[in-house]
């Protein structure tokens, strides 16, 4: 049987499952609100142990009495740059020579001093990637304007962990990428 607490105004609704206390915060909602939440998770531990219902596969006891028994659990947030480029950098870590790593992480730092660490790489476009392009070709390092072979390089450093990105489940389809391998620039500087 679940137990309401209510914390100076706000609701939590306490359980127990396979012997072992769980938990979760309702909010600020009114008493009748929080026992008809309470009566719900109730019902959902009942059709559990009588194993009319079990619990979908990633999703824990908590989110499953929390959200009545469905996965649509809130939408998850995007994969910004900065998380993407830290997932990939840290799975690599191991594998990779530490100069080829070091090149990976200046590439990613170009890229986030452009797009932004908070930029949801999903959403990369290949017109995206061509204002990266433009923009690099623009710049100097040290007087000099950067060669057309780095700026192939950073392009190739995202391709390489957007393709690792996509068997990782962690982007989908085609990335802005494609089509560049040739790398047709439209300025005559490259």
């Amino acid at each position: 049987m679940s137990g309401i607490q209510n914390r100076q105004g706000s609701y939590r609704i306490q359980f127990r499952y396979q012997g072992k206390l769980f938990g979760f915060t309702l909010g600020e909602v009114s008493s009748e609100e929080a026992a008809t939440k309470a009566a719900q998770v109730d019902y959902l531990l009942m059709r559990l142990k009588q194993r009319l219902a079990t619990i979908p596969p990633g999703m824990g006891i908590v989110e499953y009495v929390q959200f009545d028994g469905k996965q649509s659990a809130p939408a998850p947030t995007k994969l910004t740059l900065a998380s993407f480029r830290d997932r990939y950098i840290a799975t690599h870590k191991a594998s990779l020579e530490a100069n080829t790593l070091a090149t990976a992480e200046m590439h990613f730092r170009h890229l986030s001093g452009h797009f932004g660490e908070s930029f949801p790489i999903p959403e990369l476009t290949l017109a995206d990637l061509q204002a990266y392009v433009d923009k690099r070709v623009m710049a100097k390092w040290h007087g000099k304007p950067i060669s057309a072979e780095t700026i192939r390089k950073e392009v190739k450093t995202l391709r390489t962990a957007w393709n690792w990105g996509e068997r990782m489940k962690m982007v989908t389809g085609p990335n802005g990428t494609v089509g560049y391998c040739g790398l047709n620039w439209a300025h005559s500087a490259i």
